[in-house]
């Protein structure tokens, strides 16, 4: 078996958890996932069983299962963008502040909390905490 990030982050997250889940009653299903798009391997098996079980139920009503694997592959897809756009983010504001002197994010990933900061970096992007700031004070202006 490989060692990914996403297993370790399963194992992290079923030895930090687990016991106060199952103490309350519930199954812990840890969704870690690697920067690079790996799943961790509960919640790949998660969601294939969801799947396969509506594919299931799709073949019993006897209805088209095309629906239903159209519907897996756009929330795979839709996950797959949200990881890489936060990585994007995270890579953004790290590249653009290093210089960020403010304590509060000495691990320089936003320099939005600066008093010279303006919604936009040195590189005229966008950063969406200081945007929706920059948003509410147009609103009440």
């Amino acid at each position: 078996m490989r060692v990914t990030s996403a297993l370790a982050g399963d194992a992290h997250k079923i030895k930090k958890h687990g016991a106060d889940a199952r103490a309350a009653g519930f199954e812990l299903v840890p969704a870690a996932f690697a920067s690079l798009g790996d799943w961790g391997p509960s919640i790949r098996k998660w969601f294939t069983e969801l799947w396969q079980e509506k594919i299931k139920d799709a073949k019993a009503a006897h209805e088209p299962v095309w629906p239903v694997i159209q519907k897996n592959l756009q929330w795979r897809t839709r996950i797959s963008c949200i990881l890489q756009r936060s990585n994007a983010q995270m890579l953004l504001s790290r590249a653009v502040h290093q210089e960020s002197s403010c304590p509060a994010h000495a691990h320089r990933a936003r320099a939005s909390c600066l008093p010279d900061s303006n919604p936009y970096g040195r590189d005229g992007l966008a950063h969406s905490r200081s945007l929706s700031t920059a948003r509410r004070a147009l609103r009440v202006a």
